[in-house]
């Protein structure tokens, strides 16, 4: 699959691991609808799902995949 595939999983990473199963090297940003517009994150180690539907660019979303709340795994 190319980079210009809709549907395409690009590792990405700067993202702190998932908050699920701890894995850091599982995570990538899935981009559904255009090659150029990631619409969230997915770990296929534990198929964690992350869609933050306000996020409107790339770095909004990692933001805010790496928000964690306070004691909770980083």
């Amino acid at each position: 699959m190319s980079a210009e595939e809709p549907g395409m999983r690009m590792q990405a990473t700067d993202l702190k691991p998932c908050p699920h199963c701890g894995e850091a090297d599982h995570l990538y940003l899935i981009y559904a609808d255009t090659p150029f517009s990631p619409t969230g994150i997915n770990c296929i180690g534990c198929g964690a799902d992350f869609t933050p539907y306000n996020a409107k660019s790339t770095a909004e979303i990692i933001a805010a995949w790496n928000r964690r709340p306070t004691g909770a795994p980083s």
